[in-house]
């Protein structure tokens, strides 16, 4: 289980450093340090951890709340 917390814990912090708009030590222009897909891998970091606790409820809510972000994301 410490493994699946550790890997959601580094795709969601890759995913809010691109986000970030950082511009050091990146410079105008250049792509963020973190690859496009870590954003896919927080997907998939969730869902095994949801799994791991085996609580459907708390399955459930996870992806009640990655449901919201990603209606908030669309708009």
């Amino acid at each position: 289980m410490y493994t699946a917390i550790l890997m959601t814990a580094e795709n969601a912090a890759k995913v809010i450093y691109n986000g970030s708009g950082v511009e050091e030590p990146v410079k105008r222009g250049v792509k963020a340090p973190f690859d496009e897909e870590c954003g896919y891998w927080l997907v998939g970091c969730l869902s095994h951890f949801a799994r791991l606790v085996g609580s459907s409820e708390f399955k459930n809510e996870a992806w009640r709340v990655l449901e919201t972000w990603l209606r908030r994301a669309g708009k």
